[in-house]
């Protein structure tokens, strides 16, 4: 990423890290744990990001080759930081002169947005046939939205 002259003119450095773990439980089971952590700095601040899932699957519920998995998520959210603003704070009529002060802009979102999706797939007719549920608490880390649930039907051909 690049960051432009309003926010220091200097750039930025961002590091992240990615860690993913899966396990194979047997029977067709499966779990995977993955988070995402990031670091980034710039001439007026700096914030750190993160987003964490949880996944369970199962291959072959119900025959070769279905699969339906449970996904808990949190998608990537801004966890802490911001910049500093050199903003006007005061006016003086007496000397016609502005006072400016230092304030901090907190990047964080007001909600932590918490994603669940139950999904079905499986072959049909010669194509894949998957069907959602998911739910949404947040959405957007806005935690004065309204939840958000809703369903998909997708049906896939090859040639």
């Amino acid at each position: 990423g690049r960051l432009g002259s309003l926010y220091g003119g200097r750039g930025s450095s961002s590091l992240s890290l990615d860690l993913e773990a899966r396990r194979n439980l047997g029977g067709g089971w499966s779990a995977t744990l993955m988070g995402r952590r990031g670091w980034t700095n710039f001439a007026s601040g700096k914030f750190q990001t993160g987003a964490y899932s949880f996944d369970l699957a199962k291959y072959g519920l119900l025959k070769e080759p279905d699969r339906v998995g449970l996904r808990i998520a949190q998608p990537l959210r801004v966890e802490s930081g911001g910049m500093s603003l050199l903003l006007p704070t005061g006016y003086d009529y007496a000397t016609e002169s502005a006072t400016s002060s230092v304030e901090f802009l907190s990047f964080s979102p007001s909600g932590r947005e918490i994603d669940a999706e139950l999904s079905y797939s499986t072959d049909l007719g010669g194509g894949w046939l998957g069907a959602n549920l998911f739910a949404r608490r947040h959405p957007g880390h806005i935690a004065s939205a309204e939840p958000d649930v809703g369903a998909a039907i997708r049906y896939s051909l090859g040639f």
